[in-house]
């Protein structure tokens, strides 16, 4: 059988203050995300797969 590579992309979270869907590309080295719809500041919690 042949094999496919799969590569993971980008991290999403949404915004507790406007509920934007924000999508990173990578995970911070300050653990800090801004929001691009309302500007806000958040620190990143926990970091997990999606699931279906």
């Amino acid at each position: 059988m042949e094999t496919v590579n799969l590569i993971a992309s980008g991290y999403e979270w949404e915004c507790p203050e406007c509920d934007a869907v924000v999508l990173e590309d990578e995970i911070p080295k300050d653990r800090i995300v801004n929001c691009i719809t309302c500007g806000g500041k958040f620190e990143i919690g926990i970091i997990d797969h999606a699931h279906e």
